[in-house]
């Protein structure tokens, strides 16, 4: 699936809201260890996954920008799990401790 993507067009979304009610967001990538490649329950690859989950995190909560005003909560769906083959409850406790680290709460 990873090797697949592609883009088609852009999303034209029917039920968007004018600008004046969305709220502060940002997108960010943040790349996972490839479980097939790399032992995923190694501590130096548990402490790699929380600091990029932090250091991602970091972005959106305003620690770079802080008169930016951003929402505290944090999204992530399945975060390193799929293509990347990784453990799903494990990434999942990987972020919460990121998410903790910058006063974040997490959304799966």
């Amino acid at each position: 699936y990873a090797e697949t993507f592609n883009w088609a067009s852009n999303h034209d979304d029917p039920h968007a809201q004018p600008p004046s009610l969305h709220l502060p967001s940002a997108i960010v990538a943040i790349d996972a260890l490839v479980a097939v490649q790399e032992p995923q329950f190694k501590l130096q690859n548990l402490i790699r996954e929380i600091v990029k989950a932090h250091a991602g995190f970091c972005v959106p909560l305003g620690r770079l920008w802080p008169s930016v005003s951003w929402s505290q909560n944090i999204a992530t769906g399945n975060w390193g799990s799929g293509a990347f083959g990784g453990d799903v409850e494990m990434k999942a406790l990987l972020q919460w401790i990121a998410a903790s680290l910058v006063g974040g709460e997490t959304a799966g």
